[in-house]
């Protein structure tokens, strides 16, 4: 299910986040009105994986309190992915293997400017310019490697065509989307 894209413009240096609308149990489809994409605070999220996930990130997570000398890689680290694994498990959300760590799935976090994959485990990938993640998150690096070398369109043009690219090859992936800047 899904595809959610992050991608810095190249002018600005301000984030985009798109997600698909579509959601899918594999056999049947629909779209759905709620964006997988949204702010809380100073992080903006795109989620895969399951609509419960983002619902419990929507609208029951609470951004962490920062220090004022506390430096971000800390912030993230120690209260913030701690925060997230506490919502996940205390809202009974990931796959337990057998008495192992819960997979929870995956999405992308953006923060001051800074693209995270944040992994099933919750491990933090940061990114340069752009991530990509659900079903079509192949499919949308093409497409987005292809616009942004090979085109003059914006930013949010970019992602759009990209989600429209991926919805073709991606049965997974509708090209209604939604985009907002991170900034």
């Amino acid at each position: 299910m899904t595809c959610i894209i992050a991608l810095r413009d190249k002018e600005t240096g301000l984030v985009h986040l798109a997600g698909d609308k579509m959601g899918s149990n594999g056999s049947t489809k629909a779209i759905f009105k709620d964006p997988k994409i949204f702010q809380i605070g100073h992080f903006y999220f795109g989620y895969t994986t399951s609509f419960y996930m983002g619902q419990l990130l929507k609208y029951t997570w609470t951004q962490p309190c920062k220090t004022m000398h506390q430096e971000d890689d800390e912030y993230i680290f120690r209260e913030v992915v701690p925060s997230l694994r506490k919502l996940f498990v205390d809202n009974k959300f990931g796959k337990d293997q057998r008495g192992h760590e819960p997979d929870f799935g995956q999405f992308i976090m953006v923060y001051k400017g800074r693209i995270f994959s944040v992994q099933d485990n919750l491990s933090l990938l940061e990114c340069d310019d752009f991530a990509s993640v659900g079903c079509g998150e192949f499919h949308a690096a093409g497409a987005v490697d292809a616009l942004v070398n090979h085109s003059s369109l914006s930013t949010p043009d970019i992602l759009k065509e990209a989600i429209k690219i991926t919805s073709k090859y991606s049965c997974g992936v509708s090209e209604e989307c939604d985009i907002i800047k991170c900034g």
